[in-house]
């Protein structure tokens, strides 16, 4: 489902604020956790985002050094751009149940029939935005998959593109794993690190924008003001000035982030396909469930 446009504004230092903890400065609602030990919302927000935009951020250097290196020979270093990604993964998978679970139970409690009902109308789209993220986390610490890299180098121009697949041993042949790659088999780094936080991003807009719908329910103003930043410069920076490359199989268009100025937009960006025919380099280990491999398709 195609989403609106959402426009952002850069603060002086080039970062992102949350909209969720803005808006909720100064309001009086709410936020108990309800027991002594759960910890407060402000601090579940600022510790996800800083472990997400660190992870984010490793894994953009990662794919810089590979662009740096790569010489599309048959040497081929992953380094350790498959670390950075499961981290990334997990990561954005923490922050995106704490939109989608925490902050919608957090806000529930004493409200009527019809602000309940548009809390779970946010929670839809929060989830909408979470289940693809949280499928490929769940099939990595469940379903045992592991992440296999892989380069594809167009013949004709030398422009490359990094791709990952998850890998799942069947009938004695590791294969890509269907359920999150259907029929392509694969995906791009960049494609994916554009999605994650274009996700996130929206998923704290709608959250901010929820918050300003429902009334005051609590007798004492908020006075914290939650994280000033979510360090999201370096990935801004990284990913907002770059038409991203993907291969020539995988969908032109996707859920990404631009910044133009001053200002970040989460939007549908427009990706550069790497011209078939292609060389394809994949680097994977093979375990005794398989006696072979499929390689990239």
């Amino acid at each position: 489902m195609k989403e609106a446009m959402i426009t952002l504004s850069l603060n002086p230092n080039r970062d992102l604020s949350s909209q969720f903890a803005r808006a909720l400065e100064g309001r009086r609602i709410d936020l108990d956790g309800g027991t002594p030990d759960e910890v407060h919302l402000h601090t579940s927000l600022a510790i996800r985002w800083r472990k997400m935009s660190e992870a984010a951020t490793a894994l953009l250097r990662e794919l810089r050094q590979l662009r740096s290196t790569s010489s599309g020979g048959n040497n081929y270093d992953e380094g350790h751009a498959p670390q950075a990604l499961k981290l990334l993964i997990y990561s954005a998978t923490e922050a995106f149940d704490l939109y989608h679970q925490t902050i919608p139970k957090r806000l529930e409690k004493g409200r009527g029939r019809s602000e309940v009902k548009l809390i779970g109308h946010y929670r839809e789209a929060v989830k909408r935005l979470r289940d693809p993220v949280a499928m490929i986390c769940n099939r990595m610490k469940h379903e045992y998959r592991e992440i296999v890299m892989g380069r594809i180098t167009s013949q004709m121009t030398g422009e490359t593109t990094f791709v990952y697949r998850l890998n799942v041993a069947h009938g004695g042949v590791q294969l890509p794993d269907r359920v999150v790659h259907r029929e392509s088999g694969f995906a791009s780094l960049e494609r994916t690190l554009h999605e994650i936080v274009h996700g996130l991003l929206r998923a704290d807009f709608n959250a901010g924008e929820l918050v300003s719908t429902l009334s005051d329910n609590y007798n004492a103003a908020i006075e914290l003001k939650g994280p000033s930043s979510l360090g999201l410069v370096f990935v801004l920076e990284g990913l907002g000035d770059r038409t991203p490359t993907v291969a020539h199989s995988e969908p032109g268009q996707f859920d990404g982030v631009q910044v133009l100025e001053d200002k970040a937009f989460l939007t549908r960006i427009r990706a550069r396909k790497v011209a078939e025919p292609t060389a394809r380099t994949m680097k994977t280990t093979i375990d005794e469930g398989a006696l072979s491999v499929q390689l990239l398709l």
